[in-house]
């Protein structure tokens, strides 16, 4: 069955946006939301971004007590590629593209949600995070931050 997609006017900011709503119910998973810090389930969304310079992923990430989402530009498809990928930490988003699929204003392209689900917050440090991810596609335990001088998300 396939899920209807809410499709907007791309967000005419300067800096790439972030989204909120109602989180994606993954089957045997209870998501309990405490207020803040690891042990939270929180909304994460991974976006196909083929922009001018070439395509690379988007990985946003809801974080406690933040009205944006942590983003970081992948460059591969963490659902399919296997080993460490490299993550470059970008400006955080609006939670609109937790929804969001369309063109993007100023030229920066169009972006393609690949997945959307809950990961459970496990260990946050100002550069790195650690979470299990219970997407459609991606799913298990990821690292994301500084790894062998360079940051990078990897398997956990």
């Amino acid at each position: 069955m396939k899920r209807s997609v809410k499709r907007a006017p791309g967000p005419a900011l300067v800096s790439r946006g972030q989204a909120g709503s109602p989180g994606t119910q993954t089957p045997g998973v209870e998501p309990a939301r405490p207020a803040s810090g690891a042990g939270a389930w929180l909304e994460f969304a991974l976006l196909e971004h083929r922009a001018p310079d070439g395509t690379h992923w988007d990985l946003l990430l809801e974080m406690p007590g933040r009205e944006r989402l942590a983003t970081w530009r992948l460059a591969a498809n963490p659902a399919v590629a296997a080993g460490p990928i490299a993550a470059e930490p970008i400006q955080p988003h609006r939670r609109v593209y937790l929804e969001y699929e369309g063109p993007l204003s100023g030229g920066r392209g169009t972006v393609r949600r690949v997945d959307r689900g809950r990961y459970l917050l496990e260990k946050s440090e100002p550069d790195a995070l650690i979470g299990r991810f219970a997407g459609e596609r991606l799913a298990g335990r990821w690292r994301v931050g500084p790894w062998e001088g360079r940051s990078v998300m990897t398997p956990a």
